[in-house]
């Protein structure tokens, strides 16, 4: 899996979305300011270990930030209705909290 490097604009994309911890590969790369932004957001930094690697599904993982993923999603949902319903914004947010 490539290396990602997490900016202040990721962790705030997650934070948005309400996650309330993040977790990374070990070789990832978090910058000083998105772990300090982290922590006043209250949210854990969390790099997986060797078993916690293991135990992680096989196959592509997710890797977008949030919003990208509700981007994607907003353009799904208006592509297969035609037009975009009321509240499109809200109801993905909501989906993605949960």
């Amino acid at each position: 899996m490539a290396r990602q490097i997490i900016t202040t604009a990721d962790v705030r994309e997650y934070a948005d979305a309400g996650c309330t911890e993040l977790r990374f590969q070990p070789t990832d790369i978090v910058t000083d300011a998105a772990a300090e932004f982290a922590q006043q957001r209250g949210i854990r930094i969390i790099r997986l270990t060797g078993a916690e690697l293991d135990a992680v599904a096989p196959g592509p993982q997710p890797e977008q930030a949030p919003a990208r993923t509700a981007e994607q999603i907003k353009q799904a949902v208006i592509q297969a209705l035609g037009k975009e319903p009321e509240n499109l914004d809200q109801i993905v947010a909501k989906v993605l909290r949960s």
